[in-house]
Parts: C-alpha cells; sequence; structure tokens
C-alpha cells in the first residue's frame, strides 16, 4: 500500500486493524506514506509503530528543514495492491475527508478504480520502484514479475503507467500520455481535474466561454495577446468550455482526474 496522506479516524483505524490481523497471521504487509503530505497528520515516528506490529513501512522523501528542491518530488500515488491479483488506484487517500465522514474542505467528490489481472504487474512495479529507492531492505522483484494471469473476459487495454522526476524516470510519462490522447480526439475530448492552471502567454490566450454549475454564464473574456497563438486559439474558441463547481448552495470538492476522448470512424459525429 502506498499514499500521499494519512490521517487516524474512521477510514484509516478499521484498515489499520486489517493490516495487523493480516500481519501476524504471517501475511506479508508492505506500507508507505509520504513524509510531506502526513506531516500534520500523523506523528513524526508513526512508522516505528506499524513496524512495532509487524508491518514493513518506510516513509517516502524524508522532509528536510533544509531548502531544496527535492521536497517537490512527493509520493502523490494512492496504490493497494493484494496478492498481485487485485489492485486499487485512483485520487482518495487514507483520511476521513476522502469518504466524507468529516467535511474539512467541502463534499468530497473522487474516482477510484480496481484493476484485476494482469494489468495488476504494473502497478507492483510501480510500487517496488518506489519502495526499493526509499527503503534499506529492497523487495526482490522476481517473484512477483513471475506470476501469471488468466486472461480478462473483457475489451479493450488496461496500462497503469508511472510518471516521476529524474533519475528515477527520464521521460515526462504523465504529460505525454495526456498530450497524445488530446491529439487522438477526433470527436469529443472530456477532461476533468481539480487543478486548472492558466497559462496565458502559451496556450488560453483569447476568449473562452466559463459556465458556473450554478447556471450563470461570465462574459467572455477579451484576449490578451496579439501573439500567433492568439490567432490559432481563436479559430477554436467557439469550441472550448470550461465548466466550474460551483460553491453554493455547498461546497463541493472536485477531485476526481480523468481523461475521455473519442476517435470518430465510418463517417460518425
Amino acid at each position: 500500500m502506498e499514499y500521499f496522506i494519512v490521517q487516524e479516524g474512521q477510514m484509516w483505524n478499521p484498515i489499520h486493524d486489517i493490516l495487523k490481523e493480516k500481519a501476524a497471521q504471517g501475511v506479508s504487509v508492505y506500507f508507505m506514506y509520504d513524509d510531506f503530505g502526513c506531516i500534520s497528520t500523523l506523528p513524526w515516528h508513526y512508522h516505528k509503530v506499524l513496524c512495532n506490529e509487524g508491518i514493513h513501512c518506510v516513509i517516502a522523501n524524508r522532509f528536510s528543514p533544509v531548502l531544496s528542491h527535492i521536497h517537490n518530488n512527493r509520493d502523490h500515488r494512492k496504490i493497494t495492491i493484494i496478492d498481485g491479483c487485485v489492485g486499487f488506484t485512483g485520487g482518495v487517500n487514507l483520511a476521513d475527508e476522502y469518504i466524507n465522514a468529516v467535511m474539512k474542505h467541502g463534499h468530497w467528490k473522487d474516482t477510484a478504480v480496481k484493476i484485476e489481472g494482469g494489468a495488476v504487474r504494473n502497478l507492483m512495479s510501480l510500487f517496488l520502484v518506489n519502495w526499493n529507492t526509499q527503503s534499506k531492505e529492497p523487495i526482490d522483484y522476481t517473484k512477483y514479475m513471475k506470476m501469471q494471469w488468466s486472461p480478462a473476459d473483457c475489451k479493450g487495454v488496461v496500462i497503469p503507467f508511472g510518471s516521476g522526476p529524474a533519475p528515477i524516470y527520464t521521460d515526462t510519462i504523465g504529460k505525454n500520455v495526456y498530450l497524445n490522447m488530446i491529439n487522438a480526439a477526433k470527436c469529443y475530448l472530456y477532461i476533468t481535474t481539480p487543478y486548472l492552471i492558466w497559462c496565458w502567454e502559451r496556450f488560453f490566450v483569447t476568449s473562452i466561454r466559463l459556465q458556473r454549475f450554478t447556471k450563470s454564464l461570465l462574459p467572455r473574456m477579451a484576449p490578451t495577446t496579439a501573439s500567433p497563438e492568439a490567432g490559432m486559439m481563436r479559430s477554436l474558441v467557439n469550441s472550448i468550455f470550461i465548466f466550474f463547481i460551483g460553491l453554493c448552495p455547498c461546497p463541493l470538492v472536485f477531485h476526481c482526474l480523468y481523461y475521455t476522448r473519442k476517435c470518430c470512424t465510418n463517417g460518425e459525429k
């Protein structure tokens, strides 16, 4: 298990009890959490508590008061792998606000997926790479990579992938995947994200239509520059819509992040 935020409460405590029970039964339990993500939610030496309970635990990228760019290399993953056959991933951390047991920021909306079969191998690989970069007792990959899975009875391909800083990752995999999906779209492209950073100089440099879920329509924004990108974006502006989650009547935290696109064939529109 690998998580960015862990906090004692209704979400984590029952899971913690199960992990202790499984460790006592002889199950190999490995748990990793990000130091910065848990800096205000867990005691400083919480990993020792888990280790004393028979749970193998490491802290990802220990926080240091010395100013360094490496502080940005956080472990933001949320992964659970069970017996190499079932995997869970998505945006849900192990804290009460993710199940709306508390309203820390508002009503929480998130996305998680369950994966079965051979695709779980990728999740295992992602976990093992991170574990072995942080732990003084690395895990032997061999026994995990020799596992066999039955072919899945479904259409399509499921490929969990990871991205991160150099030197572990030499390519910007996440960025490249998103750009390829955007470029491959022929009919429509739906993007849901909790994070939207405006880069006026290079991308959205012309007017776009902003419509809130509260059904109030904002005026069009005037072009901010006469750059070549602005001219290119003007031809697309009528097809770009950005919807914002409204704050009324109840604050809503939309933590979902996914891309959906469609390539039309046979003249389909």
